[in-house]
């Protein structure tokens, strides 16, 4: 999908295409994002549902690609994602995280 082995994720092909189908679906949500280098930052709406998804992602990354680094930050009004991940990860995070997916 884009990552070489470099990368070190370890879902298959069928595991990999859930994810990003997952992660696109999360995205769109998003109020605002922003690219910095190797550093993403999303910002999304308060919404219990929501916020419970992403971290559930989240989880899901941590066991399946350690190389990615989240931290969710929690507020009454907006939770803000920031996403860090070395430059060969690139094309993963374009899949995953396209620029295109918020508004």
């Amino acid at each position: 999908m884009g990552c070489d082995d470099s990368c070190g994720c370890t879902l298959d092909h069928d595991e990999m295409a859930d994810r990003v189908s997952a992660w696109r679906e999360v995205c769109v949500r998003a109020i605002s994002r922003e690219e910095h280098g190797t550093t993403i930052t999303a910002t999304y709406p308060s919404d219990p549902a929501l916020i419970r998804r992403l971290r559930e992602l989240i989880a899901a990354e941590a066991e399946c690609c350690s190389f990615l680094t989240f931290t969710l930050e929690e507020g009454p009004r907006e939770a803000v994602l920031h996403l860090e991940f070395p430059e060969q990860a690139r094309p993963l995070i374009g899949l995953i995280a396209p620029a295109s997916a918020s508004t």
